[in-house]
């Protein structure tokens, strides 16, 4: 909207039937006449369809006369098919038979009539200020004072009676008004469309200048057709204005097949666009939103549910956070991939691998995450970094990312290894595989597991896995490797 709202240019009708209405007018070229595709409709009948153009800029107007010759209080005659010319502000602009003014909203509108009413006086004392008038209004007065004695009181009896009856029939028999004209009009639109079954998110209107307008959403093209000749039939200004959602559709589709990206769209019954899928690249998800704003118009809203790097890393620290990994464990962006890194203690199993199965089945398949996860040294010694030839990756494809395929079956059958969660973990004695035993415990915090205390380890670590099987075989074998034990002993102790 051009310019502030006390400097908006009105446009105020100054007679005929639509005397006293104003129009406020934005930046922009309108037309002017009798005719319903006028932008500015006036009921002259001496008015011509397209009668006058007018042009709105920064606050200034310029008008000239198109099909029809326009004539202004300063003088100015606008010919028909003529140049525009720049308007004074409030200079009272003759269209036929019916007068307006245009001008700021803030102008002194007052100054009009002020105007009109200063001409009669002016005039009245000019025909009594001419030579030999005194003397024929003094004659043409006693005369008039002497018809008026003898006018019988009967004939002023009859002359009141007659002006009361003609008062009553006019009030009876008046035009209706423009404000009435519109209002009907407007029921007899809205009657028309109320007919159909499939007008639900069909909107009908008036503007302040009295156009009707017929917008929103249909789903196929027969339907806008069936509504447009509705409206063509009544004898009313009605402009149409409906997208058509199935087209709608159809320009998505084609223009998401043109980018070649795998986002799905969902569109509903009043015009609303949803756009959702997976792309990693959140500067190219931003792409694609501004395409379809710029290349696919007439939609009421449009929202991106585009998953994209950025916002899948988020989530998938949140839930870093609710499986208690977190500080031990931190996860980052890396390009394409998500990626896991720390060193967890041994009563941190459960909690790891509850936080892999989740990843498995909410975000695998949208962004995969290399693990240089490690389990703590029973000793407490630091563990040597791990590199990302050895790393575990779930979800993608291994011959891309490198690594080691992190089995999730293995996971949710309970049948796995220290060496299939953790990096860095020997590979050795495959055939102690993990299997459901009874009630869970948990291993104490600090404990030292050297030598005879490796037995307490493997006591302490029974079932403690959130999937319900015995993780001290797992812990037993494998840690008994690590303090140089054979496995025989381990096991008679615990």
């Amino acid at each position: 909207m051009a310019g502030s709202e006390p400097n908006r240019i009105i446009l105020k009708i100054l007679s005929g039937t639509q005397s006293g209405v104003d129009v406020p007018l934005i930046d922009g070229d309108y037309t002017l006449g009798s005719s319903d595709d006028d932008d500015i409709q006036i009921f002259d009948v001496s008015l011509m369809a397209g009668h006058a153009k007018i042009a709105v800029r920064s606050g200034k107007v310029e008008i000239a006369g198109a099909a029809g010759q326009l004539r202004s209080r300063n003088g100015v005659t606008f010919e028909a098919k003529g140049d525009a010319l720049e308007l004074e502000p409030l200079d009272i602009v003759s269209a036929g038979t019916t007068r307006f003014a245009l001008g700021p909203r803030n102008a002194n509108w007052a100054s009009i009539t002020e105007a009109n009413e200063d001409e009669a006086p002016e005039a009245l004392r000019k025909r009594r200020a001419s030579p030999g008038v005194k003397g024929a209004t003094a004659a043409a007065d006693l005369r008039w004072r002497s018809w008026h004695t003898a006018i019988p009181v009967s004939l002023v009896v009859a002359l009141v009676a007659l002006g009361i009856w003609f008062s009553s029939t006019s009030a009876a028999n008046r035009n209706p008004s423009a404000e009435e004209i519109a209002k009907t009009e407007l029921e007899t639109v809205r009657s028309a469309i109320a007919a159909f079954d499939f007008t639900d998110a069909v909107e009908v209107r008036q503007e302040v200048d009295g156009i009707i307008y017929v917008t929103g959403f249909v789903e196929e093209p027969v339907q806008r057709r069936a509504i447009m000749t509705a409206t063509r039939d009544l004898d009313v200004q009605a402009r149409v204005r409906l997208s058509v959602l199935d087209t709608m559709r159809s320009e998505i589709e084609n223009l998401l097949s043109e980018e070649r990206v795998d986002v799905a769209h969902t569109v509903s019954p009043k015009g609303a666009l949803t756009l959702s899928g997976v792309l990693l690249d959140d500067g190219r998800a931003e792409q694609i939103v501004a395409l379809v704003t710029e290349r696919v118009r007439g939609f009421s809203s449009i929202t991106s549910e585009i998953e994209t790097g950025p916002t899948l890393l988020a989530k998938v620290n949140d839930l870093a956070t609710r499986s208690q990994i977190t500080p031990l464990v931190i996860v980052r962006l890396d390009g394409a991939l998500i990626e896991a890194s720390g060193v967890l203690p041994t009563e941190k199993i459960d909690q790891w691998v509850g936080f892999l199965q989740s990843y498995a089945s909410q975000f695998a398949a949208s962004i995969p995450l290399r693990s240089l996860v490690q389990l703590q040294n029973p000793d407490g010694t630091l563990i040597e970094a791990p590199t990302a030839g050895n790393a575990l990756v779930l979800g993608g494809q291994i011959e891309t990312l490198g690594g080691l395929p992190l089995d999730v079956s293995k996971l949710r059958a309970g049948a796995f290894r220290m060496a299939d969660i953790f990096v860095g973990q020997p590979r050795e004695g495959e055939d102690a595989v993990a299997g459901p035993v009874g009630d869970a415990a948990t291993v104490t915090p600090g404990t030292s597991f050297t030598g005879g205390d490796v037995a307490g380890l493997v006591a302490g670590t029974r079932n403690a896995s959130p999937a319900g099987f015995d993780l001290s075989v797992l812990l037993g074998s494998e840690l008994l490797q690590t303090a140089g034990l054979p496995s025989t002993d381990a096991t008679s102790g615990g």
